[in-house]
């Protein structure tokens, strides 16, 4: 052992150790979020990384120095891979199941494998000595420097530069990132200043100490409390890319040319679109009539779209495009599709249901006509219309004569078929514009809007004759017959009773109908000053 090793050099390996036994603790209770098992890959091997230099200050023997000192030049190397790893995992890179994303897992993976098999089998290259080093009363073993250090050191570099533009280009993206957006632009900037101190600044440090393993842990636990943490330098949990790319939704990203510059795991799985390809013409067509007012307003646009998916099914899609600003590149537009197949099929739905309510609110369920209630509502309505263009209205009341005989002889049934045979018989007589009700028992209503007198009287003897010629059975299938008496009431241009009015006088007709022998029509005006007296 170095005669002097505890120096603060040593206390700094330690606390490293400490530090990333915490962050592992961190991670572990955290691993089920984006990169957290990149992260605890991480800092297992800086954790070993720094064990592995701080034993190297302790051991006696050179040998065992030296290979602690290679085995640690594997676990940097395996750590930095991981940190490549954890900012691939973060921007959901890879992550997909498109051949893009196949082919990054497994390339990344074989040349990760190579790497570090490389690193085993060439550590006498990386460090080909241990050298014994006395320094006045200190002494200690230090590495030499191996030919293919340089490239070895090159090679870390890189991944630790490519994971920091990852990461960088990310948290860039996202508005209120500039406090994590400097967090992940140091934690390389320590990597480095620790791979070139020795080299730059000469004799600063002791050549038995690798500063490489204290800044590999600072790190990680920079990384692990950012990405992962929940303070002030607490990153977001899932990156925005990683997101889009996990949506139910698809998301395009389309040129100023109309071509696809970027697009999601739903649009390239399900729609089957790929980037730099077309657009299908539905969508094509929608996004050219609009992108004048995308270009001049920036506000965004909502259309419905139906487009046939690969497997031949026609799909309705709500289509949202929204224009982008000049950060992420001015003249592009975000196109996002989503299914609503479920939510108009809900719809449709609650609108049968609402028709279905509707209906039967409005509608006797014997006869198939209005009820009472709607027919009342119906007859104001028309009033007031007729009232306010001047144009003619008439009312029929209609009742059954002797309908009590038809069911105490033929039974209820049988009473019920010839109502519904009434209503029958007014559909094949009245106009579509006309309107039939059951008031209630066998007492049935029509309405007859641009009908004078002589049109409503006209219409109630057709009415008459049809339920008259109409031939009913008995459940024993004997034939009868029934008659029918009705009342006819109307109003003029420029008269102004209301509807209660026309009501009550059509009422009085169908009593003189009644009182006058049945089966027959009379017609009755309503007095100039609206009095029913006359």
């Amino acid at each position: 052992m170095a005669a002097n090793v505890f120096t603060p050099w040593f206390l700094a390996q330690l606390l490293a150790c400490a530090l990333c036994a915490s962050v592992t603790v961190h991670l572990v209770r955290r691993r089920s979020e984006v990169g957290a098992v990149w992260l605890l890959l991480c800092a297992g091997l800086a954790g070993g990384y720094a064990a592995a230099s701080l034993l190297g200050t302790l051991v006696s023997r050179p040998e065992s120095a030296l290979a602690l000192r290679r085995f640690g030049v594997w676990l940097w190397t395996g750590s930095s891979l991981a940190g490549l790893g954890v900012a691939l995992a973060y921007a959901g890179i890879g992550s997909g199941s498109g051949t893009r994303d196949r082919i990054l897992r497994w390339g990344g993976a074989t040349a990760s494998l190579l790497l570090l098999t490389w690193v085993a089998l060439a550590d006498g290259r990386l460090i080909p000595e241990v050298l014994l080093m006395e320094l006045g009363a200190r002494e200690g073993f230090a590495p030499g420097v191996g030919p293919g250090q340089g490239l070895h050191r090159g090679l870390v570099a890189g991944a630790v530069l490519a994971a920091t533009g990852v990461l960088g280009v990310q948290l860039a993206q996202a508005p209120g990132q500039g406090l994590r957006l400097v967090a992940a632009l140091t934690a390389p900037v320590l990597v480095l200043g620790a791979v070139l101190t020795p080299w730059l600044l000469p004799g600063s440090i002791p050549p038995w100490i690798d500063p490489v393993s204290i800044a590999q842990v600072l790190v990680v636990a920079i990384l692990g409390h950012g990405l992962l943490g929940s303070g002030p330098l607490g990153m977001e949990p899932v990156a925005r890319s990683a997101v889009v790319e996990e949506m139910e939704d698809a998301v395009l990203v389309l040129g100023r040319d109309g071509r696809i510059v970027d697009l999601n795991r739903t649009a390239r799985d399900r729609l089957g679109l790929r980037r730099r390809g077309p657009l299908p013409v539905e969508i094509g067509t929608l996004w050219a009539s609009s992108w004048e007012a995308l270009r001049r307003d920036g506000v965004p646009i909502t259309s419905r779209v139906e487009l046939e998916l690969p497997h031949g099914v026609d799909v309705p899609f709500e289509l949202g495009m929204t224009p982008l600003g000049p950060r992420a590149g001015r003249g592009r537009t975000v196109l996002v599709l989503r299914d609503i197949t479920e939510r108009e099929r809900m719809e449709q739905e609650l609108r049968r249901a609402s028709e279905s309510l509707y209906y039967l609110a409005n509608t006797d369920a014997l006869t198939g006509l209005v009820n009472r209630r709607r027919f009342t509502e119906r007859l104001e309505e028309e009033v007031e219309r007729a009232q306010r263009y001047d144009r003619p209205l008439a009312l029929v009341l209609l009742d059954l004569d002797h309908f009590k005989k038809v069911n105490d002889t033929w039974g209820h049934p049988t009473g019920d078929r010839v109502l519904e045979a009434t209503a029958e018989a007014l559909r094949r007589v009245l106009r579509e514009m006309d309107l039939a009700g059951r008031l209630g028992g066998e007492e049935f209503a029509i309405l007859l809007p641009e009908t004078d007198a002589t049109g409503a009287a006209a219409l109630g003897e057709r009415v008459r004759r049809e339920i008259r010629d109409t031939v009913h059975r008995s459940d024993a299938g004997a034939p009868f017959h029934v008659t029918a008496s009705l009342g006819v009431s109307w109003l003029s241009p420029g008269d102004d009773p209301d509807g209660e009015a026309l009501l009550s006088m059509a009422d009085r007709a169908l009593y003189g109908a009644k009182a006058g022998g049945r089966d027959r029509v009379v017609s009755k005006r309503i007095p100039v000053a609206a009095g029913l007296s006359a």
